[in-house]
This record gives structure tokens, sequence and C-alpha cells, in this order.
């Protein structure tokens, strides 16, 4: 029995769960505990013009499953797809960022530390943010071959998707969270660095007459990343890491959780969110 097409008593109990002007696709792979695991589950969805309203979960040995049972294997299913649209839809927009500018204005910024003696400290901590932020341009791309791996693996190759191959796949998102999250607070602690260095460089009274052009080059360069609309970006995005699925602020001030607690919550948060989706869609009785 190829993995799309059910049998036809599986059709049967598939039809009698769906609901009026629905139709069911079942997902392109099946789900085993592990790869040696005789039986594997199918992932039936239902949708009303396009629209996901429900799932059904089955079983090669044992056909429909109860709801209990339903819900912990379909959350499976489901976290590995947000695996999958994370990479493509967060990580691949972040991917997209300049390495080379960045490496360009660290290579700036260390041939004139002579021009910016009296402000060489924060040249050395801004130097510093630039290098994790190109580092972690190149992780971002790493994390995302990985998961486009893991899903070919999937889709592809096994059409099966093993509780390893998803505990993989987590552990990726998991590692880019944190990665971004950090990043992010970094940056955005050592903005005043940038500023000061942006402010020093405008002002024409430092330099003599040939390096005041080098300077607004400099200051140019430096306010694409860490001037105000930059700045305003990073508010956002850091607002959003920590934001609930209502919207509402999970933390008292920004950038107060350490990474592993940040990143700790927000799964657990998603974790109790897909589940509480789950009990009420899933139509396993």
């Amino acid at each position: 029995m190829s993995v799309n097409a059910i049998n036809q008593q599986f059709q049967e109990i598939a039809e009698k769960y769906k609901r009026e002007n629905e139709k069911y696709e079942v997902y392109p792979y099946v789900f085993k505990y592990t790869e040696t695991d005789e039986e594997f589950y199918y992932y039936i969805l239902y949708k009303k013009y396009q629209e996901g309203k429900g799932m059904l979960v089955l079983s090669s040995k044992r056909g429909l499953l109860n709801k209990q049972e339903g819900v912990e294997i379909a959350y499976f299913f489901l976290t590995h797809n947000g695996t999958a649209i994370a990479a493509t839809n967060v990580i691949k927009k972040v991917m997209k960022r300049s390495k080379k500018y960045v490496e360009e204005l660290i290579q700036l910024l260390q041939q004139n530390k002579s021009m910016l003696f009296p402000v060489q400290s924060s040249v050395n901590i801004i130097i510093n943010t630039l290098t994790i932020q190109a580092k972690n341009t190149i992780l971002f791309n790493d994390i995302y071959q990985s998961i486009l791996e893991i899903d070919n693996e999937i889709y592809d190759r096994s059409k099966t998707l093993t509780k390893e191959l998803w505990l993989r796949g987590r552990s990726l998102i998991k590692k880019y969270d944190g990665l971004i999250y950090s990043e992010f607070n970094y940056v955005f602690n050592n903005l005043h660095h940038a500023e000061k260095i942006i402010t020093y460089l405008n002002d024409e009274g430092n330099f003599i007459l040939f390096e005041r052009f080098k300077a607004k080059r400099m200051a140019k360069k430096l306010e694409k990343i860490f001037g105000k609309e930059a700045k305003a970006n990073l508010i956002k995005s850091l607002e959003g890491f920590e934001k609930d699925f209502q919207g509402n602020f999970f933390t008292k001030t920004r950038g107060e959780l350490s990474t592993d607690e940040y990143v700790q919550f927000i799964h657990q948060m998603a974790e109790n969110d897909y589940k509480r989706n789950l009990l009420r869609d899933c139509r396993n009785p």
C-alpha cells in the first residue's frame, strides 16, 4: 500500500468524520516512532474551501485511535510542519542579509582605528557586534540547509517522519531561536556605542580635510546597520520575540530572560498552544 493511498476501510473511516462541504487529504508522509517499527500512522487533514478545519490520525495496524493518542501523534506531524515553515519563511529572510557588507565595515573600522582613537573602546565593541552578525549569517545558512535535508529525507526519500528526524528538526529551530535572540539583544544593548561613533564621525572638527570624506562614508555605512531605522526595526523584532500568541508581553522588560530561558519558554508556550488547538481540532473519538 503506497503511503498516500489509504485502503478502502480507511477511506470509509475518513469519510465518516468528514463534515459538510469538506474535502480531505492524506499527508504525503507517515509517522513512525522508530524506523524499524512495523506500525506507522497516517495524518488526514480536513479542509473546507482550502482552509484546514480538523484532522484524524489512523494507525496502519489498529485503524482509528482514541483522541489522546491521536493528539499525541498529530503533534509530531504539525510541529514538523512548523519547523519547515519556519525555515522557509523566517530563517531564509535573515539569511539574505549581506555578510559582505558587514565584513567590509569591519575592515573599514579596523583600517581606520587611528582616526577613531578617541572612541576606540566603542569601536572594539562594534567590531565584535559585527563579527557576531557575520558568523551568525553563516550559521543560519547551515541551519536552513540542514532543515532542508531533513525535509527532503521525509518528503522525497523515506516518505516517513521518525521521532529522530523530528527531534533533529526541532533542535535546529531551537538553535536558531537562541542565536537570533542573543544576537538582537547584544546589538540592542550596544547600540549606544554605534551612536557614539556615528556622532564622532559626523563632527567635521574632529578630522583634517582629507579625512572628512572617509569619516562621512563610515558614518553612512554604520547608520545603515545601527541608525534610527535599524534601531526601530530592532526594537520591533525584540518586542515580537517576547510576545505571546495573543500579542501580550510575557516579560516585564525586554531582554530580561537569558537565551536559554527564552528558548525554553517560547517552545513550552508553542507546545501548549499546539496541544490546545489539537484537542479542539482532532476528530479521533
